[in-house]
């Protein structure tokens, strides 16, 4: 027999007799109630209350099961009310279709369109979705409460007026910090989740969770495995991983599952530990975590059901969005992996914890020791109990006295629960510490109110395991007291027992600890940052003796700094016999200095590393005082020894390209926006007379004064600087020290700062003064050839000219002849001596033209430019070679268009070029027979800006060689020619802004073509006008 089955028995009966006891007492007050409103009532008909609870999962579900348990005992124990309790599992997590929805739909219409609920839990896991908006259709005007485990986004305001609830959310950052707590030695967190949308929910927090220990650890998260997949991956994980398992109502292959029974075969079969968020998987293999307890939500869900059933109305109770989560952990998961407790946060729950035989059965045996030790000491009492009745009871008043005092004083709230009649006591300091009046009447439900949210389920699970093994507790909650700054109270409880060992009281203290949480968050923060500060910089941290310099801490940054063993750093005279040389007796000096004053001062040495390197440190130090007197130095070692080099090798760029630009014969400068020199180099100070020095900060006018160049540059600056762009300025001129101008090409860019904007312009001008009086020779000596050129052309026409002089000559001789023999006859013929001298004033202009028109070409004067019409500057030049045509049996064709835009150019010079190539056409065709001797001349628009102008012949052309030399100087096909004459057409034509080329005929003969800029649209007016003057008025 075994030895152990009395004790068993005789449990077992104990038990028996004590549940015996408790439904005896739950019959008598039900019954009693009953006849209080049955005659409260008369013979009103008492009508049940008809409550439906909608699960959206499965009815085997663990975590259904649970909170329906939960929310069935809450509505049990609504002694006012008679409840009618239905229920009904949609099962949508598996069966999503929209046709299944349609068909629950029609069903719960149909099932309570006669008997509608007067309340409406809904309970459900992952998205409210189609249920929270389904509900309040079916049964509008019904209150329901909505209970749910999920990570979707919800607004406590999204709801109506009917809607209250609570979503319980998952803690996947503290799960994640308690694994590493309890294995530190981890180097792998596997988590498993599933494809459905709810289970992404969840993994998508425990991957923003897992952000804060990124770098710790290595975290895979393991969502694409179907369930046989999963099967084999978890039973052969290396030893250094732990299993986080999140949610899974789907799997990779988008088969259906119920996640908690997914959570117990992972945890039976993994041979690593395996943690869970929630209690639905607890209790089957895993290790446990902070658990988010759906046994918690279930029963605040019916504790909202019992308030609205009972009359609250739901619009008052306001939704809730919780968080909290309790470390519970699984008694024989920590012994299977080796877990120590010790590791065990504070304020852990550990469960099936297996109970030896006097924890088994020791309250049995206190309980009979007590009653033994009472009956013992109740005979004694008898005796002495009348002496002493009156003498306690003096006591009592004496020391009920005390106590309040004490508690006053002390700020201490008294509190006494009877567990058996449900009455609270408080004193008035805890009603002052809640927030509560005097006169008002409190419950446990009024108390549980001034909890805050999110510590309220801690609070009931710390008192509820506290009640189950009736030891004394401790615990923490902040309060929620309308219109009152949130306070931390402490509370300590415990439990009074009765003769039976049955709870009778729950009694204890509550003290305001506000202050001290203050403090010890702020010291918690100053220490983090302090630790934050001292592993993240790169600094040194240390502190030394004031009079010995000898360190008392180093921070372990030191070793990295100068190579030597961090416990060398603690030998006497470290710093001083480490100092560089040179630098010694200044570093030295300095803390002596400083240290009389005591005031907290910076400075820069060298040190000596273990390599025998040299390292740059900037020591910022600071004394520290006691009483009055400095004890300590304290600082802060900043390696600087890259700046350094850096600014040496930035001082030895900067010396260098001060050579280079001071090498440079060009100008290169730098001005900001009131054109003061910031850079310049010797060439601008030499131009300028001066020094580099001296013309910092300066401006041009401070050495230029010509103030029309001074304004030139100031604003081609300004027209950067606003721009942005840069600029460059063909020719410009300045005046230097010595008085003479100075010729420069220059470009200059905006030197653009980091807001986009530029402060400052740079310049690099090329003296051009030689280029420049080079350019202004070879223009005079080409206007001096093409002089000469002009002076030998007229030398060819020189027969044609006599001709074209001859012909008004004779007929001014003829017509003078003739007036005399009229003048001579009687009477005198006047109307034809009349006609005869109107002849001889048209002849003596027709000479007058020609003698003009030879005086323009062979006039020496200086290049001018001016609008021109080039029609009828080929019509003059055409004029004045009518004669040689003649002469030469050449026939000149026109086709010139008066409405052709003007060109700029000079008059001279151009008609030089029509004049040459006409000649040159002329002399192209002496060989050709008389009647094909034809040049044509033609003007038209390019398009391109330009006036083309062409002298077509139709003689021999050009061979390939000729095309080639044409141009070129001193070449010429003319027994008499010099060969300058196209060389000088050329440099005019391209001095115009345009092009001098020749092209041979398809048939027969070379064409010359030439083109011409025209002149700006302002000016073409004004030229039209003055070629109408020139050819109808002169």
């Amino acid at each position: 027999m075994d030895p152990t089955q009395p004790k068993r028995i005789l449990g077992c009966a104990f038990r028996s007799l004590c549940w015996l006891a408790a439904y005896a007492i739950c019959a008598i007050i039900g019954l009693t109630a009953a006849i209080k409103l049955h005659g409260a009532d008369g013979a009103e008909e008492w009508r049940a209350k008809r409550v439906l609870i909608i699960s959206t999962g499965s009815r085997l579900a663990p975590g259904f099961i649970l909170a329906d348990r939960q929310l069935l005992q809450s509505l049990e124990n609504i002694p006012s009310v008679r409840i009618e309790t239905y229920a009904e599992n949609l099962d949508l997590v598996r069966f999503p279709s929209e046709g299944y929805r349609k068909i629950l739909t029609e069903y719960l219409t149909a099932k309570f369109a006669e008997s509608p609920p007067d309340l409406v839990i809904l309970v459900y896991v992952g998205n409210l979705g189609i249920a929270g908006k389904l509900l309040p259709q079916l049964f509008p005007g019904t209150p329901i409460i909505v209970a749910g485990l999920t990570e979707e986004e919800l607004r406590t305001d999204q709801f109506g007026p009917f809607v209250s609830g609570l979503a319980q959310r998952v803690d996947p950052r503290a799960n994640l910090e308690l694994i590493l707590r309890l294995q530190p030695e981890l180097r792998r967190i596997v988590v498993i989740g599933g494809t459905a949308e709810i289970d992404r929910q969840v993994l998508q927090r425990v991957k923003e969770a897992a952000q804060s220990i990124k770098g710790h650890i290595q975290i895979d998260f393991w969502d694409n495995l179907t369930m046989a997949e999963l099967r084999k991956a978890v039973i052969a994980m290396p030893q250094d991983t732990a299993i986080l398992y999140a949610r899974m109502f789907r799997d990779a292959a988008g088969q259906a599952v119920i996640s908690s029974e997914v959570g117990q075969w992972i945890a039976q079969s993994a041979n690593v530990p395996v943690y869970v968020m929630t209690d639905a998987s607890f209790g089957t293999g895993a290790v446990g975590g902070s658990l988010a307890s759906i046994e918690a939500f279930g029963k605040r869900a019916g504790e909202l059901a019992r308030q609205i059933l009972t009359g609250t109305a739901p619009a008052s109770l306001p939704f809730e969005i919780r968080s909290d989560s309790v470390a519970t952990f699984d008694w024989r998961a920590l012994k299977r992996w080796g877990i120590a407790e010790s590791r065990l946060p504070p304020n852990s729950v550990v469960r099936f914890r297996a109970r030896s035989l006097w924890e088994e059965y020791r309250w049995y045996v206190i309980g009979a020791l007590i009653v033994i030790g009472v009956q013992g000491a109740m005979i004694a009492d008898l005796l002495l109990q009348r002496a002493r009745r009156r003498r306690v009871e003096a006591d009592l008043v004496e020391n009920r006295q005390f106590m309040e005092l004490a508690t006053e004083a002390g700020g201490i709230g008294l509190w006494v629960r009877d567990l058996v009649k449900g009455d609270l006591w408080v004193n008035p300091r805890l009603r002052s510490l809640l927030g509560f009046g005097q006169a008002d009447v409190l419950g446990v439900d009024e108390v549980l109110a001034r909890i805050h949210p999110d510590d309220r389920a801690q609070v009931m699970s710390v008192i509820q395991r506290a009640e189950e093994t009736a030891i004394p507790f401790d615990l923490e909650f902040r309060t929620a007291i309308p219109n009152t700054p949130e306070r931390w109270i402490a509370v300590r409880g415990q439990f009074k027992r009765g003769p039976q060992g049955q709870l009778l009281r729950r009694m204890g203290t509550m003290i305001d600890i506000t202050g001290r949480k203050l403090a010890e968050q702020k010291l918690w923060e100053s220490e983090e940052d302090f630790r934050r500060l001292v592993e993240n910089t790169s600094a040194v941290i240390w502190q030394a003796d004031i009079d010995t310099w000898v360190f008392s801490y180093v921070g372990p940054q030191a070793v990295k700094l100068l190579g030597y063993p961090l416990e060398q750093w603690y030998d006497k005279d470290f710093w001083i016999s480490h100092l560089h040389p040179d630098d010694r007796e200044r570093a030295v000096s300095i803390c002596l200095t400083m240290r009389k004053s005591a005031q907290e001062f910076d400075f820069e040495y060298r040190m000596i590393g273990a390599s025998g390197e040299v390292v740059w440190i900037h020591d910022i130090v600071n004394c520290q005082h006691h009483n009055g007197k400095p004890t300590q130095l304290r600082g802060l070692m900043l390696d600087i020894t890259k700046r350094k080099q850096a600014e040496e090798a930035l001082r030895g760029e900067r010396a260098f390209l001060r050579q280079v630009i001071d090498t440079v014969p060009n100008f290169i400068f730098a001005k900001d926006r009131q054109g003061r020199f910031v850079l310049a180099n010797q060439a601008v100070a030499d131009a300028y007379g001066t020094t580099v020095e001296n013309l910092i900060g300066k401006t041009d006018s401070d050495f230029n004064p010509h103030r029309d160049e001074v304004e030139f540059s100031r604003r081609i600056d300004a027209q950067v600087i606003e721009t942005l762009q840069e600029l460059a300025i063909p020719e410009e001129q300045i005046t230097d020290a010595q008085g003479r101008v100075r010729w420069l090409q220059t470009m200059k860019r905006p030197i653009i700062g980091s807001d986009g904007s530029a402060k400052q312009v740079l310049g690099a001008s090329t003296d051009i003064t030689q280029r420049k009086q080079t350019e202004m020779q070879l223009q005079e000596q080409r206007t001096d050839l093409a002089h000469v050129a002009r002076i030998s052309t007229m030398g060819e026409l020189a027969a044609s000219l006599a001709h074209e002089l001859n012909q008004p000559l004779t007929a001014i001789l003829s017509n003078a002849q003739a007036a005399l023999r009229f003048l001579s006859s009687k009477p005198a013929d006047l109307e034809e001596v009349r006609e005869i001298l109107q002849d001889i004033v048209k002849d003596n202009s027709r000479a007058g033209e020609v003698i003009r028109r030879m005086r323009a070409l062979v006039k020496k004067e200086a290049l001018e430019f001016a609008t021109l019409d080039l029609a009828s500057l080929i019509r003059d030049v055409v004029a004045l070679l009518h004669s040689d045509a003649i002469l030469q049996n050449v026939n000149i064709a026109l086709e010139l268009d008066d409405n052709l835009p003007a060109v700029r150019g000079d008059k001279v010079q151009l008609q030089q070029v029509v004049l040459n190539l006409m000649l040159n056409a002329f002399d192209a065709m002496k060989d050709c027979p008389a009647s094909e001797r034809v040049v044509q001349l033609r003007l038209e628009d390019n398009g391109m800006g330009l006036i083309q102008g062409s002298v077509r012949d139709r003689g021999t052309g050009l061979s390939g060689d000729k095309l080639d030399k044409i141009f070129q100087p001193f070449y010429t096909t003319k027994g008499d020619g010099l060969g300058m004459g196209l060389s000088i057409c050329r440099s005019i034509i391209e001095a115009h802004g345009g092009r001098l080329w020749v092209e041979n005929n398809p048939d027969r003969g070379a064409t010359f073509y030439f083109t011409v800029l025209m002149a700006p649209a302002r000016e073409q007016n004004v030229s039209k006008s003055a070629a109408w003057i020139n050819n109808n008025v002169t």
